[in-house]
């Protein structure tokens, strides 16, 4: 474990530890399949994360506000949540 909030591939971990797709790359490179060396971010990491920079509010916020049926206010949301994720420090 490189610290609290990474882990690499071969340690393994869980939906719950490492999210949906840090433990699918985890099994699958378990069992043999050629998935190179890595490490995910813990999901405590990225609740960290969300959290110091005030995200996880901004975020809930956007859902809450959008509308399902409209594709292009989806979208618009989903670009301005991916604008303060990498504008965050």
């Amino acid at each position: 474990m490189v610290s609290e909030y990474t882990r690499f591939l071969e340690e393994g971990g869980t939906v719950q530890t490492i999210g949906g797709k840090g433990a699918s790359l985890a099994v699958l490179r378990g069992a043999g399949f050629p998935v190179p060396e890595g490490f995910c971010v813990t999901v405590d990491g990225y609740r960290t994360f969300l959290e110091s920079g005030g995200l996880e509010e901004a975020l809930t916020l956007g859902v809450i506000r959008s509308d399902a049926s409209d594709l292009r206010a989806a979208q618009s949301e989903a670009s301005d949540s991916t604008t303060r994720m990498t504008h965050t420090t």
